[in-house]
């Protein structure tokens, strides 16, 4: 089962400049950032052997430029052209 990867530390962000409503929904009850990442444990048995990247939980993602993309939009545009 897919579980999000979801960080916490004094190197994540403290929340989004001047935007409350952005900052409590990217993190959690506890305090920790959501990526919108999910993985499987690669041995289900074992933590140790690490993690594998299973897709995305979030609809959206930001790029470097501050740009939001609409993964399902996007997904939908590639599927036309093949």
């Amino acid at each position: 089962m897919s579980v999000e990867i979801r960080f916490k530390g004094a190197n994540v962000m403290p929340g989004y400049w001047r935007a409350p409503a952005e900052t409590e929904a990217a993190f959690d009850e506890e305090g920790y950032y959501r990526t919108g990442d999910a993985v499987l444990y690669v041995d289900d048995t074992d933590a140790q052997r690490g993690l594998c990247f299973d897709g995305r939980i979030a609809e959206d993602i930001r790029i470097v430029t501050e740009t939001t993309i609409s993964l399902a939009r996007a997904a939908s545009r590639l599927l036309v052209v093949l």
